[in-house]
């Protein structure tokens, strides 16, 4: 006799209430400036780490970059020397080297800086703000 196919309970997971207790600690400007530190410390961290990936990919990518313009040149080299007739050196007269004048730049006017300052990035954004709790803090 064939048996019949039983659904087995499912057992929820029990929801834990979030619950949170708030604690009030004497003299917690110290720990609260301690813990803003390290919070910029580990953003300026992560920011420097994001930048030496982004510098590690762009230097690979413009090796790839660099090593198609080396070969196209070398190519280019070669086709020139094939149409090129080939001759006895010629004595050529030197020319009188003239000193070179440059032109000195103009001074640009500086820019009014802005009223609020501009992120290149959310991390200089928040160490920004981390930074401007700190001196919230007057300490």
């Amino acid at each position: 006799m064939p048996r019949k196919k039983t659904k087995k309970a499912k057992s929820h997971p029990k929801k834990e209430d979030d619950c949170v207790t708030y604690v009030k600690l004497e003299g917690s400007t110290p720990l609260r400036k301690d813990i803003l530190e390290s919070a910029i410390e580990s953003a300026e961290l992560l920011k420097a780490w994001e930048n030496y990936h982004k510098f590690k990919s762009d230097k690979v990518d413009y090796y790839k970059k660099l090593a198609v313009v080396l070969g196209k040149i070398e190519k280019e080299v070669n086709a020139l020397k094939r149409h090129i007739p080939k001759m006895n050196e010629v004595d050529m007269p030197k020319e009188d080297k003239k000193p070179i004048i440059k032109a000195k730049k103009s001074v640009d006017a500086k820019k009014p800086r802005p009223l609020e300052p501009e992120f290149k990035s959310k991390l200089d954004k928040e160490i920004y703000d981390i930074n401007s709790r700190l001196k919230k803090l007057n300490i």
